[in-house]
């Protein structure tokens, strides 16, 4: 049986190989492995009972994207950056018709959706899974008249 440390560090390893840290909000990196720990050690219950769930703050109702700091919204480079990352998570979240996230919770609403991780069953009973291998993400990174309608494959 696998270690739950390497169960982890697989599951994150595919997630950044298959490209979807540029896609999602950067704390869903946390909510992938915290699955990966519910999974490995066969946990059934609820997220939050995860430990990187416990370590973060706020857990799922924190907010999606990490709060900029006033250095980073004075600079334009970073902010740039910022948007187009957001502008992608919104575009894959409308393709698969959700809001986009605004919350943690919204963002494993959005990894369910797109079939990242799996959840049997609800509340108490329930069993996280990450899904193997996880699929590709499909998506445009640049706006159509900038990419000349090119769909780039992450």
């Amino acid at each position: 049986m696998e270690s739950v440390d390497a169960a982890i560090r697989a599951a994150i390893e595919d997630y950044i190989r298959t490209g979807w840290s540029l896609i999602l909000p950067p704390g869903a990196i946390v909510l992938l492995g915290a699955v990966a720990q519910l999974e490995a050690r066969q946990r059934i219950g609820e997220f939050h009972a995860a430990q990187p769930m416990a370590m973060q703050e706020g857990a799922l109702a924190a907010t999606a994207w990490e709060p900029l700091s006033d250095e980073d919204r004075a600079d334009e480079a970073t902010m740039a950056l910022r948007r187009k990352h957001e502008a992608v998570t919104w575009r894959i979240a409308g393709q698969v018709q959700v809001l986009p996230p605004k919350t943690q919770g919204d963002v494993v609403d959005l990894m369910l959706r797109l079939g990242l991780i799996q959840r049997i069953g609800d509340g108490d009973s329930a069993r996280w899974t990450v899904v193997r291998p996880l699929p590709r993400p499909q998506v445009a990174i640049l706006p159509e008249k900038d990419c000349e309608s090119r769909q780039h494959e992450v």
